[in-house]
């Protein structure tokens, strides 16, 4: 008999045999080719399939795959496959050249009275595609080729109510529950198998028919009614399946067994509590074991378990809580939370702020606290806090309030004498206010708790004086303003209340002019302004308002011509010995202040003079020798004063001189020479008969005016000459003057 393949043998074979499906088998001996309506006991059919979306297809995995059907070649008659669609997996192999995506069409379904059936094929279908990467474009048509029969019944079952049908559990969800065995579903680590090694093309898109023998008897491998096996140990999760045969004796089915599906035991932290132990003080993660199927699905294996390798240390965590305070024993405690760090490293709080430790005296202070005023009860109130301290800081346990201990009011406006608070001046009432303050007595200490207060009952009435104030001039307006201030009397003391400021009372200003001022004089314009000053009379007496100075807009007042003078330039002219002073004739002015005031016309006067201004000045003087004669001396003798003295010599020399003077007649005013003259004189020109001239001794005879001059010891000249002195020169031989 034939065995025909269920689902989990179908795919056993296409990914294991050489080309079970790649090639339509030929028709069986005897048989031919079936047409559309024949009858159909079994035989190779083809369709057209269309992708919605884009299939991706793993190399060396599988997926899930689904296409609707557009229709099969040569349909059967009276078989309708409006709205059916076909269900399976698809991997992506490698065949050397290219890649090539192997579908496998397990089962079909349609949408009947808006409920999903689906039905088993009983020998599935495949398509072969040649791919460009690793997905099947979306709207891309395919041909799919398989056991015509197979795909008549299971859409007659889709679409015949009265068919029936498989059992939910076991058909309707096969592709969900199948474990597809072997290296099916697993990863092989290859892109290379033997039906992709030897792949070729279809020939022909028409399907070659064969027939084949009707067996009654089928055997189909399945996971329904079996369990997934959770192996600890290996740490898996094993999928079981079975053979159920079916035939015209009935169904038979082999008990569940292991297959090669297996899937890796996770294990789940996330999805369990910890576990927590009060008393150990401890503290441990849970987790759920799970697995994840071919379909994405997961899981579960049992229940959450502590995993008590990782162990958490619950310990008091004071962060974040309050102290704790207890005004029926007036005490204070702190508290703490209990808490432990996961395996996330994040804080798990296991218990709230609860009180812990010793508790502490709670007490009472008035630091940082003030005294509460009741003006309306003429009273103030002490205030205090409950403190308490822990760890060396001092915590409040109740703000500041009323602690039953009062202070009375005390109202006053001065303190030994001096006043607490300045008057008020009010300048529009023309009155003083006192002013009062309020103080309590804290202690033995008084202390002020209000700002001042007018006191309108004690008001005293300001009075205007000039006393101390001066006065505001308006030079432009020429009016001046008495300035005055305010004071008020207390206690017969003057207390002034604001500085001085213009009264209403005017005084108009007075001129007091160059008489007493002066004048600024401009000689060269010959004109004078006067100099006024400004003054007030006032009941005080006269007060200056501006010293005396040229005001804008003074007139200019003109000088009187007086007459007419002849003054001395100080400059000279000189003719000779004459010389004369220069004249200049000038104007003789008045000036305002009476004083005068000359200026010059620039006309020359007659000058002064002639004045004889020379003198015969001596310029040089020479004393000439004319020479001498030698006489033998044995001895000589002469008488001085009545004493005599005789003189040795070896002999005398007898020298005759003459004195030559050279005279500059000079004006003395200008310096310059007028003539000049040369004479001859004795020695001495003074009549005297024997004088001394340079170690010489020089007689001179009175009667005919020779001179003769001895020379005394020493003398080495024989040679002697008479010079003739007073006589004229051509008889007596008189040299020209030297100089």
């Amino acid at each position: 008999m034939m065995k025909t393949i269920g689902v989990l043998g179908l795919i056993g074979l296409l990914f294991a045999g050489p080309r079970v499906w790649a090639q339509p088998a030929a028709p069986a001996p005897g048989t031919g080719d079936q047409k559309a309506g024949s009858a159909i006991d079994s035989q190779i059919g083809e369709a057209v399939l269309q992708t919605e979306a884009i299939l991706r297809l793993p190399k060396g995995g599988e997926a899930v795959v689904e296409t609707k059907l557009l229709g099969v070649v040569n349909p059967p008659s009276g078989v309708s496959f409006e709205g059916v669609r076909f269900e399976g997996y698809g991997r992506r192999v490698n065949t050397g050249s290219r890649d090539v995506g192997q579908m496998v069409w397990s089962q079909v379904s349609k949408i009947v009275d808006g409920k999903e059936r689906t039905a088993v094929l009983d020998s599935a279908w495949a398509t072969q595609v040649v791919m460009e990467g690793d997905t099947v474009p979306a709207e891309l048509r395919l041909s799919a080729g398989g056991d015509m029969a197979a795909l008549v019944k299971a859409v007659q079952q889709l679409n015949d109510l009265d068919v029936e049908e498989p059992e939910e559990e076991e058909e309707k969800k096969v592709l969900e529950n199948d474990p597809r065995g072997g290296s099916y579903g697993r990863s092989t680590g290859s892109s290379e198998n033997d039906i992709a090694g030897e792949y070729q093309p279809l020939e022909s898109t028409q399907p070659k028919i064969q027939t084949e023998t009707v067996v009654a008897e089928t055997t189909i491998v399945t996971t329904a009614g079996c369990d997934v096996r959770v192996d600890e140990t290996q740490g898996v999760a094993i999928v079981q399946s079975k053979e159920v045969t079916s035939g015209a004796s009935g169904t038979s089915e082999t008990a569940c067994s292991d297959s090669e599906v297996r899937y890796l035991l996770q294990r789940s932290y996330a999805r369990c509590s910890d576990k927590i132990d009060l008393s150990e003080m401890a503290a441990w993660p849970q987790y759920i074991t799970y697995y994840v199927d071919s379909g994405g699905t997961t899981h579960d294996t049992g229940e959450c378990v502590p995993d008590l390798e990782q162990e958490f240390e619950i310990v008091e965590n004071k962060t974040g809580c309050a102290v704790y305070t207890d005004w029926s024993t007036i005490t204070a405690q702190e508290q703490a939370s209990l808490v432990y760090t996961n395996q996330n490293n994040s804080q798990v709080t296991v218990r709230g702020c609860e009180p812990v430790g010793t508790p502490v005296a709670i007490t009472w202070t008035d630091a940082g606290c003030s005294i509460r005023h009741d003006f309306g009860a003429n009273r103030s109130v002490l205030m205090e806090k409950a403190v308490f301290t822990l760890n060396g800081k001092t915590y409040t346990a109740q703000e500041c309030t009323d602690r039953g201990v009062f202070y009375p009011h005390e109202t006053v406006a001065t303190v030994d004498g001096i006043k607490v608070c300045a008057d008020i001046v009010a300048l529009a009432d023309m009155r003083v206010y006192p002013q009062t303050r309020t103080r309590i007595n804290v202690n033995g200490a008084y202390q002020w708790i209000g700002d001042c207060t007018p006191d309108t009952n004690a008001a005293i009435d300001l009075v205007a004086t000039h006393d101390g104030c001066s006065f505001v001039h308006d030079e432009p307006a020429n009016v001046s303003y008495e300035e005055h201030r305010y004071y008020y009397l207390e206690g017969g003391v003057r207390t002034y209340v604001n500085n001085c400021s213009s009264s209403g009372v005017i005084y108009t200003h007075q001129v007091e002019g160059g008489a007493v001022h002066g004048y600024v004089n401009h000689d060269t314009q010959r004109f004078s302004y006067e100099n006024t000053a400004l003054y007030i009379d006032t009941p005080y007496g006269r007060i200056e308002v501006s010293a005396g100075q040229v005001r804008e807009g003074a007139p200019q007042i003109a000088y009187i011509w007086l007459r007419e003078e002849t003054v001395e330039t100080g400059q000279q002219s000189f003719e000779g010995c004459n010389t004369y002073t220069l004249t200049a004739l000038n104007d003789v002015y008045q000036r305002p202040d009476g004083t005068e005031y000359t200026d010059s016309t620039g006309v020359a006067g007659t000058p002064v003079g002639p004045e004889d201004t020379c003198e015969n000045i001596l310029v040089d003087s020479r004393d000439l020798k004319s020479g001498g004669a030698a006489i033998f001396l044995s001895s000589w003798t002469f008488n001085l004063n009545g004493d005599t003295f005789m003189r040795q010599c070896n002999f005398a020399y007898y020298d005759t001189f003459a004195t030559v003077e050279k005279r500059a007649m000079t004006n003395t005013a200008s310096g310059v020479v007028i003539s000049t003259t040369c004479g001859y004189f004795d020695l001495n020109g003074n009549g005297n008969t024997e004088d001394d001239f340079d170690g010489w001794r020089t007689f001179r005879s009175n009667g005919n005016f020779n001179v003769q001059v001895y020379r005394e010891c020493g003398a080495s000249s024989s040679s002697s000459q008479t010079l003739y002195v007073g006589q004229s020169a051509a008889s007596h031989n008189q040299p020209a003057c030297p100089f």
